[in-house]
């Protein structure tokens, strides 16, 4: 199991806090009795689906998603001249994913995850190494505690670079949220129901570049750039996971 919790950070370069009256008084303020700035555990598992061309299954304890990619696909009705691939992202809740079971058929929410999905990808799949063909994602929730957009996204760079799709960079999510003006990390779907304002982050590790940024509530120029630079924060620590799972899964292929 692939795994990370920080106890605490505000910066990447900052020293952790780690005396435990201060993590004592974090934790009560949790339900499931996380520090302020402690992220869910987390595991990734590659090759899930045999018949997709790169899968990957991610859990972030309650929340658990599935990806699988097929292609690139000769697509006839690209036109002749088009010297780019096509990336198609598709985001779907399984209907026993969610409390209340969903009705079959993609849901407004879900084509708005699609969409930010889709954009949050693009600038890092290498679209000209495969013209006038497409590469399909099909993303599936299984389960919904919170962060399902940000393993998502997550999930689908390990598939990616499972299906051997090249890409300039891996890119990691990460969320968080602010409640009672405390910056919680890594939120569960309660904190999420119960917070005043929310920020979700795509980045790329290597390039340095935000890739997509999905912002909810009101907050002050202060409290989001304490959000962003938590985002960021966690951003690279789920990239290192991500690496080192891609890793062990190319050990295995060598094998």
């Amino acid at each position: 199991m692939d795994s990370y919790r920080p106890k605490k950070w505000a910066d990447p370069d900052a020293k952790m806090q780690t005396e435990s009256s201060e993590l004592s008084e974090d934790a009560a303020a949790r339900p499931d009795n996380r520090s302020q700035y402690s992220m869910r555990p987390v595991f990734i598992k590659t090759q899930m689906v045999n018949q997709a061309a790169g899968s990957a299954y991610i859990e972030i304890q309650n929340t658990k998603v599935i990806v699988a990619v097929y292609g690139p696909r000769h697509n006839p009705k690209m036109a002749l001249s088009e010297e780019k691939g096509q990336l198609v992202c598709d985001f779907k809740y399984a209907p026993f994913a969610t409390q209340t079971r969903r009705q079959s058929g993609q849901g407004d929410d879900e084509r708005a995850m699609s969409s930010w999905l889709k954009d949050a990808l693009i600038t890092t799949v290498i679209l000209e190494k495969f013209p006038k063909s497409v590469v399909e994602v099909f993303v599936t929730v299984l389960e919904a505690d919170g962060g399902e957009l940000a393993a998502a996204v997550i999930a689908c760079s390990v598939a990616l670079a499972s299906a051997r799709i090249e890409m300039y960079d891996l890119i990691s999510a990460h969320e968080v949220v602010r409640t009672n003006s405390r910056i919680l990390v890594d939120p569960t779907l309660e904190e999420l129901n119960s917070c005043q304002s929310r920020l979700l982050l795509s980045f790329t590790q290597n390039l340095q570049e935000v890739t997509n940024i999905l912002q909810a509530g009101n907050m002050s120029m202060s409290e989001f750039q304490e959000m962003y630079e938590a985002c960021l924060n966690g951003c690279k620590h789920l990239h290192e996971i991500m690496l080192q799972k891609l890793k062990k899964s190319m050990k295995k292929r060598i094998k």
